[in-house]
């Protein structure tokens, strides 16, 4: 300590100096090493990078909803559609949905009584918007764990043998896609349009299923709820 306070000032100088950069370097390391350890920052930086963006699709009397064909551990997709960005899945009465030509009678079966029902699967090879230029299109924005939650609701809905083989039923209304067996079965009390409220609903949108009769009701319902665009 002597030698220490005694010393000239040209060594006092270089010594400040030198403890002042050392220090600077201490300090700046401890800013970086706080900026990646603080849960605030690291939570905002996990839901930036964690986000998927959906899609609902108005048809006029049906709504499909569009998702990210992102690969998740717990996903697996019909491998006619697994080259696709983007997939479109609806869900409906097998007679009515698959059916050439509506008619009355097609209707009244569908609403009267419980019928078997079908997943429709589109492979879209471009934005949603864009492949849907001429239908309404809402966008959603899901966390990962409320995207995963709709991806299992929607694979959930398949039948048992379907999801096992992915055999279609037949081809689909438009584009690349197939019909292919669900449940539960298609009544007055739970509709197509039901269903995807109800898929969005376990996806955590504040929406109600039981409800949405028609496609202008889910649309309208989803407009109401900004915190999801």
């Amino acid at each position: 300590s002597f030698v220490f306070s005694f010393a000239s000032p040209a060594l006092s100088s270089k010594h400040n100096t030198t403890l002042n950069m050392l220090l600077l370097r201490f300090l700046f390391l401890f800013a970086i090493i706080f900026s990646l350890s603080s849960p605030a920052l690291f939570s905002q930086k996990q839901t930036l990078s964690d986000q998927y963006t959906i899609s609902v699709v108005n048809h006029g009397w049906h709504t499909g909803i569009v998702i990210p064909n992102v690969p998740l551990s717990e996903t697996i997709w019909p491998h006619q559609l697994q080259k696709y960005p983007f997939l479109e899945i609806g869900w409906g009465d097998a007679g009515f949905y698959q059916a050439q030509e509506i008619t009355a009678s097609l209707v009244l079966e569908a609403l009267l009584w419980p019928t078997e029902s079908v997943l429709h699967l589109v492979g879209v090879d471009r934005s949603p918007q864009h492949y849907f230029q001429w239908s309404k299109v809402i966008e959603l924005r899901l966390s990962h764990t409320e995207f995963q939650s709709l991806i299992t609701f929607i694979q959930n809905t398949f039948d048992s043998h379907s999801l096992q083989t992915f055999l279609p039923l037949q081809k689909g209304l438009y584009g690349d896609s197939y019909f292919f067996r669900a449940r539960p079965t298609y009544h007055l009390f739970y509709t197509c349009n039901m269903w995807t409220a109800q898929a969005l609903q376990i996806a955590g949108v504040p929406i109600t299923y039981f409800l949405m009769f028609t496609a202008n009701d889910v649309v309208s319902a989803l407009e109401n709820q900004t915190d999801f665009f």
